[in-house]
């Protein structure tokens, strides 16, 4: 992997040349893996159960999007920060929304409610299910 200067990673990623803006998308791309991946298995502890292919494939997933995030956001970079820096904190964003998402993506407020206001009978959620809801 290159190691470029803020300016010549902007250059690249924006580049005509489709070499250079290939290879620097994918140099992105692999940083941003890492540093999702760190994310996952070190700030994440309802992930801990998970295998590393797992982590590693849901590290990918959420690393492709973030690329495309950043790429879409290449105009508001200001330079305050390495470059790097910035993108990597983009693409924890990104995993936090991901992450916080799929965790009550089946989750039913229906079930807790009737006609708008909360059952009487309605019992908490469960613990396990909280947690089986977090490895989502």
């Amino acid at each position: 992997m290159v190691e470029r200067s803020n300016a010549q990673w902007i250059h690249d990623l924006t580049s005509t040349d489709t070499a250079v803006r290939d290879q620097a998308i994918q140099d992105l791309r692999t940083r941003l893996q890492r540093g999702i991946y760190y994310y996952l298995s070190r700030e994440r502890s309802d992930l801990a159960d998970l295998a590393s292919d797992e982590l590693t494939q849901r590290a990918e997933d959420l690393a492709q999007d973030a690329t495309l995030r950043v790429l879409a956001s290449l105009d508001s970079f200001r330079g305050d920060s390495q470059f790097t820096t910035w993108a990597t904190k983009i693409a924890v964003r990104v995993a936090i929304s991901e992450m916080r998402r799929a965790r009550y993506k089946d989750f039913s407020l229906d079930a807790l409610t009737a006609n708008g206001d909360l059952k009487p009978t309605a019992t908490p959620v469960s613990t396990a299910a909280l947690r089986s809801a977090r490895r989502l």
